[in-house]
């Protein structure tokens, strides 16, 4: 009988650390509005790359620098800016609660709603395929997503246009590889198709016209998709997660956001 009232114990307090550890999982990944103002710091994770966050006279540039900048400023904090290759840590980093927004254009679908939280839509872009020009070509040249079987296609890992790409073999009915690189940005994929090291990439229309400005050999008209919008990716934070989309909401509609995209993206379609 005493043997039975010490397991039923050691059962019962099992039971009270599953319960303790399973809520301090379901915690990991929130950080109040509290916390944040506690730190007085914004904490951001992007890529280096030559539209968003690049540094140039040894300070930091960018579209989204900028942007993210001024956001800080009207919530009264610093910015903490992580410098991560990997899409996928990112990721992974936004939902543990490591940092506050993920500085990239991720779109918003319903499939992405379902695993992270997404700001307002920030601007729209179109998910194409980096390949190298007709004339250089020793590959087939693709024109339309039809002429993809058997492709290797080339992608960021982690990246969220990867379910697009599953749900566009059914669409058309052909079958291609999806190859998902870890720590590569887009940018530097694309530039391993300019000089054959590899066939195709795909990615965002942006990328691409970035990337096209630096190497005459791309081709970047081949469209895999609808235009989608974009916009950041946030840790789960109820109060910050407003303000954040109310500064979006306010700041896209200025003429300072339309001087920036103009600065940024307009030269790219030239």
């Amino acid at each position: 009988m005493k043997n039975k009232g010490a397991w039923a114990i050691i059962i019962i307090i099992f039971l009270v650390f599953g319960v303790i550890f399973a809520i301090y999982l379901s915690q990991m990944g929130r950080r109040t509005w509290e916390d944040i103002q506690e730190d007085q710091t914004l904490r951001v994770v992007t890529q280096l790359n030559s539209i968003d966050y690049f540094i140039a006279d040894g300070k930091p540039q960018g579209f989204y620098y900028e942007m993210v900048r001024d956001l800080a400023d009207s919530l009264g904090l610093q910015l903490d800016i992580t410098l991560e290759p990997d899409y996928k840590k990112s990721l992974e980093g936004i939902r543990r609660g490591e940092y506050d927004i993920f500085l990239t254009n991720i779109p918003i679908t319903t499939e992405s709603r379902k695993h992270i939280i997404l700001a307002q839509p920030i601007m729209k872009g179109k998910l194409v395929l980096v390949q190298k020009r007709k004339d250089l070509s020793d590959k087939g040249f693709i024109e339309q997503a039809t002429d993809l079987e058997g492709a290797d296609l080339y992608i960021e890992a982690g990246s969220p246009y990867i379910m697009r790409l599953e749900n566009l073999k059914e669409e058309v009915g052909v079958n291609f590889n999806i190859i998902e690189k870890n720590e590569i940005s887009s940018e530097l994929l694309n530039s391993m198709v300019a000089r054959g090291q590899i066939d195709y990439v795909v990615c965002s229309e942006h990328v691409a016209n970035l990337s096209k400005r630096y190497h005459y050999e791309l081709d970047v008209n081949t469209l895999l998709g609808l235009t989608q919008n974009l916009t950041w990716a946030m840790v789960e934070c109820p109060e910050l997660n407003q303000k954040v989309n109310a500064f979006i909401n306010q700041y896209t509609d200025s003429k300072k956001y339309k001087k920036l995209y103009q600065t940024y993206y307009y030269p790219l379609k030239k």
